[in-house]
């Protein structure tokens, strides 16, 4: 769950382009004067292209429930009005960047799991 208190359905409210680090984005109503705080994550968009963004300064929603969000790292697709905005467990696509995996295993017990990932950038 974020730290702010923004809830609900929240979709782009205006297209966002490749490399933007502001989004507009619209959650319904009830949302007015609800916020998305520092550190927050959303993720934009479903299936492949979908990005993980962090909140980078603290924003309130307007008495429509819009909201302007400052986001890391930059969109690396572009993204239509409506798209989906997702706040609760927003998710991005990992691959395995090797196959070496290891962990530590004692009297049914697995510890010190590793196992290396990179986020899958597809365009």
């Amino acid at each position: 769950m974020p730290l702010g208190t923004m809830r609900g359905a929240m979709t782009l409210s205006s297209s966002a382009a490749q490399g933007a680090t502001t989004l507009v984005v619209t959650a319904g109503s009830g949302q007015a004067s609800k916020t998305l705080k520092v550190g927050d994550f959303v993720g934009v968009g479903t299936g492949t292209t979908t990005q993980l963004l962090m909140i980078m300064a603290d924003a309130t929603a307007n008495g429509s429930g819009v909201i302007s969000l400052t986001v890391e790292p930059p969109l690396r697709n572009a993204f239509a009005s409506s798209s989906v905005v997702t706040w609760d467990k927003p998710c991005a696509l990992f691959r395995r960047s090797d196959s070496k995996s290891d962990w530590e295993y004692s009297i049914n017990m697995a510890s010190g799991f590793n196992l290396n990932l990179i986020e899958d950038v597809r365009p």
